[in-house]
């Protein structure tokens, strides 16, 4: 029985394609020829609405705005307040907002009374309550100290283990316990393999990737 992939980590340098392969899934942009497939079904036969609705982005820099928390936290009011608290229980928040102003805690514009792990950990907790089935990280560790980088790291890999989690990654660290790892290079698919499995064969273009990472050159 093939194992199921769950993690998928997306590397290549500047231009090779990894933000089109998110606005294409996404269809911000649509294709000039060619299916995207997503369970056997054609993503262009199906509203966007409908589309969009299955899959959560969590951006490089997080999207929020002036208001309360729950507001940040759940955009349409559609979660109960218990769903609300379970889901920053989840992201390591639950105790900071309990000592503040709990779910009514005053949250400035961009978020600029969090920091920076804050702010992310908060729109990974709203990525929980949206239940898509489909998550998509874009360096969603890129401006964060190494603890709390860390502690967004295994949020993801614990609560997000029922859905297909596709991250860009910049920093190969953040993907190297991915399912997989794609390979991009001007636009197209290069390796698609297990990250080991291309580490440990000096002939792909992941491992060189890797081995100029690990002397700490620019991706």
């Amino acid at each position: 029985m093939c194992k199921i992939i769950h993690q998928v980590g997306i590397v290549g340098r500047t231009g090779s394609g990894k933000s089109t392969f998110f606005l294409s899934l996404l269809r911000v942009l649509e294709p000039s020829n060619g299916s995207i497939y997503i369970d056997g079904v054609d993503i262009s036969e199906i509203g966007l609405d409908d589309l969009r609705n299955k899959i959560t982005v969590i951006p490089q820099d997080p999207m929020l705005f002036k208001g309360k928390l729950r507001e940040n936290m759940d955009l349409l009011n559609q979660c109960t307040d218990e769903q609300l608290w379970e889901s920053l229980e989840k992201v390591c928040l639950k105790s900071k907002f309990e000592g503040e102003n709990g779910l009514d805690t005053a949250i400035k514009d961009g978020g600029e009374n969090l920091s920076a792990g804050e702010k992310q950990l908060l729109c990974i907790g709203r990525a929980i309550l949206a239940k898509a089935k489909i998550i998509l990280i874009d360096e969603a560790t890129s401006n964060i100290d190494p603890k709390t980088e860390q502690t967004i790291l295994d949020t993801i890999h614990n609560c997000f283990q029922d859905c297909t989690v596709i991250t860009v990654a910049h920093r190969l660290k953040t993907i190297i316990n991915s399912d997989r790892v794609m390979v991009m290079g001007q636009g197209q698919l290069l390796e698609f393999d297990k990250p080991q499995t291309l580490i440990d064969d000096n002939t792909t273009h992941f491992h060189k990737l890797w081995m100029e990472y690990e002397h700490g050159h620019k991706i």
